[in-house]
């Protein structure tokens, strides 16, 4: 137990970096749209792992309810999944028919 959890800090702590990475790279390079896209799903994808792995620690550390962290997971879970379609439509400048 004590050592997933510490993977799951691990893992989270490199989605978090990556994440602000991304977003440093978004405001130095022409503001490229694709590389705000993969901010924020690497973004996302950190908040899904604190929410739905440590749902117990998140709910005190945050004073949230049941409720509004299955509502934090599922809002994470959509916006990421929109983040990487934005971003790989955006990156490989797919066009519409």
């Amino acid at each position: 137990m004590q050592e997933i959890q510490q993977s799951l800090i691990f893992i989270i702590g490199i989605l978090l970096t990556s994440g602000l990475f991304y977003l440093i790279l978004y405001f130095g390079f022409r503001r490229k749209s694709a590389l705000l896209f993969l901010s924020l799903f690497c973004l996302c994808q950190a908040s899904k792992a604190f929410f739905r792995t440590d749902a117990q620690i998140a709910m005190q550390t945050l004073s949230i309810s049941e409720e509004q962290s299955g509502f934090l997971t599922g809002l994470s879970y959509t916006l990421g999944g929109f983040f990487l379609l934005a971003f790989l439509v955006y990156h490989f400048k797919i066009r519409s028919r």
